[in-house]
């Protein structure tokens, strides 16, 4: 019975030192040219804080580039899809381990598609034909995301951790400019392409232990219960 007892005691304290998993997630359309601000949870639970995980995306979608050769002969012509982000504006430090940062060059997009284009087989010359021909393309990349993701460096810890009612959360505020263009290899090659969807997406992660005080006093309960056996 002491051993059975002793055994519960350690599996007992082996799940209360268990790591535990809080944080939160926002998602948000983000428009061309249009501040979108994220908020996230900064962490609570006054434990010990082990590990604070941060991951941002930014997706584009619904994305069309169509290509048309008007030259004689055929040429390359290649579809485009591009994000630049103007600002990335976070309210904490985004300092990852190895002192590398999640910043504005992550959310950059230049997603390309080459198509052979035959000779134009008979569009009128100088304008853009979506005339299904071996002379045009059509290019529908589908979701396209660009992002960064990472453990925190432990030396910024303290600006996620709240520190009382009125600081609970943190912000990421993004502004992006995203097309469609096409480039070709000759001259007389054109194009329409929309402007894509945009979403921003952001979460962050924090892992936690109990504090070592209350491994201590679950280690006294656990003694005075077999103490109380004995008796």
């Amino acid at each position: 019975m002491k051993k059975m007892l002793a055994i519960a005691l350690v599996g007992l304290m082996g799940t209360m030192a268990s790591a535990a998993i809080t944080g939160g997630s926002d998602t948000d359309t983000l428009p061309n040219d249009t501040d979108v601000t994220l908020t996230l949870p900064k962490y609570t639970n006054g434990l010990t804080l082990t590990n604070v995980f941060v991951e941002v995306e930014l997706r584009l979608f619904n994305s069309n580039v169509q290509l048309d050769n008007d030259e004689a002969t055929g040429q390359e012509g290649t579809g485009r899809v591009i994000n630049t982000a103007n600002s990335f504006v976070v309210t904490v430090p985004l300092l990852k381990v190895g002192f590398d940062t999640i910043n504005t060059g992550d959310l950059a997009i230049n997603e390309a598609q080459a198509f052979n284009l035959a000779g134009n087989i008979g569009d009128i010359v100088g304008q853009f034909d979506a005339d299904g021909g071996a002379d045009y393309a059509n290019w529908t990349p589908g979701t396209i995301t660009a992002g960064d993701s990472g453990n925190i460096d432990s030396s910024v810890w303290s600006a996620y951790i709240s520190t009382g009612p009125a600081d609970t959360t943190f912000d990421i505020t993004v502004n992006t400019t995203y097309l469609t263009s096409a480039t070709f290899v000759g001259s007389n090659g054109f194009f329409e392409g929309n402007t894509p969807d945009g979403e921003i997406f952001a979460r962050v992660v924090y892992t936690d232990i109990p504090e070592p005080a209350t491994m201590v006093l679950l280690g006294m309960g656990g003694l005075a219960l077999i103490r109380r056996r004995r008796a």
